[in-house]
């Protein structure tokens, strides 16, 4: 007599990732994988940044322009967009 699982070969082989396991292991990507966008349009990565932080460039008004490889020059970073504000509602939820 064999013995077949159910579902056949579609069955889960050994033990999977448990959800908090797959968390933190999209976090942990996530964090590897940080990119800034500068104004040239092109992006550099966290590591690009700290190896070129010895010659990034301060303005007067605070702002630090970065190094980008591909234009071999200086441009600002693009900051993120901001997320709109939702207006409080006058009347309680209650």
């Amino acid at each position: 007599m064999i013995i077949k699982p159910p579902y056949g070969d579609r069955a889960r082989k050994g033990p999977g990732l448990s959800a908090r396991e797959m968390a933190v292991k999209a976090a942990i990507e996530a964090d590897a994988s940080r990119y800034i966008e500068l104004t040239c349009g092109h992006f550099i990565t966290v590591e690009t940044k700290e190896r070129y932080a010895f010659c990034a460039i301060k303005s007067q008004f605070g702002s630090v322009q970065l190094y980008c490889e591909n234009c071999d020059d200086f441009y600002y970073h693009v900051p993120p967009k901001a997320r709109p504000i939702e207006d409080i509602p006058q009347t309680p939820l209650f």
